[in-house]
């Protein structure tokens, strides 16, 4: 089941990318927190927009441990990774940047991650955080193969990188 729907998920993500006139995100004041906030699939290019200071500021602060970076660079290429985060929310101030830095060092290509920003409601504009199963943000979701592997959810146990350390050395098994 969960092939199925990661072969459906990355079919209508892939139709998506042929409509590059359709807008894949907007931006609407939060009613809690007073400012905006992005809903939709997005790139870094709308994280580094005025407004989301924190996601520069979160990325140029934190300092991934090398010795797994390097472990995690040699195997993350075959993977692909799909992020459901809130520009609302400080869990996601926090982790995508580290995620992101830790990516970056990797050589990762970034343009490759799908982003997808929800409302407090966890939901995205289209049906992305219903085929997902999103209830909390933020939410990294790893694939191999178009088959999930693994999720860091809300926080991580120790860190970024040894969350994903984790997922790929329970995949060798």
């Amino acid at each position: 089941m969960k092939k199925l729907l990661g072969i459906l998920l990355f079919g209508v993500m892939a139709l998506q990318g042929f409509s590059q006139d359709a807008q894949t995100y907007k931006s609407v004041k939060d009613p809690e927190g007073g400012t905006n906030m992005l809903v939709g699939e997005i790139s870094l290019k709308e994280l580094q927009q005025p407004g989301y200071s924190w996601f520069k500021t979160g990325m140029d602060a934190y300092k991934p441990d090398s010795g797994l970076v390097k472990r995690i660079k040699q195997e993350i290429g075959a993977y692909e990774i799909v992020v459901f985060m809130g520009t609302w929310c400080d869990d996601s101030h926090t982790l995508v940047p580290q995620f992101f830095k830790v990516l970056k060092a990797c050589d990762y290509p970034l343009d490759k991650v799908k982003i997808f920003a929800t409302d407090r409601q966890k939901h995205t504009l289209n049906i992305e955080h219903d085929i997902f199963s999103i209830s909390k943000v933020p939410t990294f979701i790893v694939y191999l193969n178009h088959n999930e592997v693994g999720r860091i959810t809300e926080n991580v146990e120790k860190s970024v990188e040894l969350d994903l350390m984790k997922m790929f050395d329970v995949v060798k098994k």
